[in-house]
């Protein structure tokens, strides 16, 4: 069964786009944000309403994490 539509594939590819552009700018604590940005479009994509709010809130709190790090990748 196919979940994703066409709006939300748009969304992705432009949200990868920015994911890209923040990787060549080497960015840490932006790329964070566009990443976890990108994951929960993904997420949201899903269907899956169960397993984007466990997502959020376990994988989302690893994120936030990330960026209170000093230089954003320990």
């Amino acid at each position: 069964v196919r979940r994703i539509t066409p709006a939300q594939t748009a969304e992705l590819r432009t949200q990868l786009r920015r994911l890209r552009e923040v990787a060549d700018k080497n960015d840490p604590s932006r790329f964070f944000l566009e990443d976890l940005a990108f994951h929960r479009l993904l997420w949201s994509a899903s269907g899956n309403r169960f397993a984007a709010e466990t997502l959020e809130r376990t994988v989302g709190a690893l994120f936030a994490s990330g960026l209170r790090q000093p230089d954003g990748l320990n």
